[in-house]
């Protein structure tokens, strides 16, 4: 009842955030990613209110994978507010989105990113593990690629987020390689500080907490975000 009376008012203020977001200047599409954004902080309504922007991205933009991407990884984060009995069938709602995205742009590496990163992050990859290392390992592929001439600011965090599911996946040269390679790449984000925490990882120098190597999974692990 709480979740139909939520919904509710959101269809109501839903015309109101798209009137201040145009007028502000922003599209439905970036509204939507500042959400998702405080949403994957923890703020659920925040969360519900990505959704429903992104939603409305995809109507504007009907044959556009990018804001597709996005909705479904709202809606696979979507599953960590939900009722227990209804976690999976969100996130497989959102999975839908995600592979829909892809098929629609298959040569698209932010889409692809934004697949492999959402999954990466769940516990056991929800089933996706085949699907998130085949999708790395085509990105770091086209990031190497001279030829793909991808963007530095893509380039860091498809190095970023690989690097995170090899430490992951206790693959240490390889994370330790892909790792240095973002740091070498110009770019706001991940933050150097937080690289260089991570690359402290498979030397089991990095102990924040007072412990030693078993934080390795924990850190290496970042929320997906915009």
């Amino acid at each position: 009842m709480a979740a139909f009376r939520a919904s509710r008012i959101l269809c109501v203020l839903l015309p109101c955030f798209l009137a201040i977001a145009r007028l502000a200047g922003a599209s439905p599409l970036e509204t939507g990613l500042e959400a998702l954004r405080r949403g994957i902080e923890g703020d659920a309504a925040a969360l519900r209110e990505a959704v429903a922007l992104l939603q409305a991205a995809c109507r504007e933009a009907p044959g556009e994978a990018l804001p597709r991407a996005w909705l479904g990884a709202a809606l696979v984060w979507r599953a960590r507010d939900v009722p227990l009995l209804r976690k999976r069938a969100q996130a497989e709602a959102g999975f839908r989105e995600l592979d829909a995205a892809v098929a629609m742009a298959p040569e698209d590496a932010e889409v692809r990113l934004i697949r492999a990163e959402t999954c990466s992050v769940l516990p056991q990859m929800a089933g996706r593990h085949e699907i998130v290392a085949g999708d790395f390992a085509w990105l770091v592929a086209r990031a190497n690629a001279a030829e793909a001439a991808l963007p530095d600011t893509i380039r860091r965090r498809i190095f970023y987020r690989a690097g995170a599911f090899a430490l992951r996946e206790r693959r240490e040269a390889e994370a330790v390689r892909l790792l240095e390679q973002a740091l070498a790449t110009p770019g706001p984000e991940p933050e150097d500080a937080l690289l260089q925490s991570m690359l402290a990882l498979p030397a089991g120098r990095f102990t924040p907490l007072g412990h030693g190597h078993a934080e390795a999974d924990e850190e290496s692990a970042p929320a997906p975000g915009p």
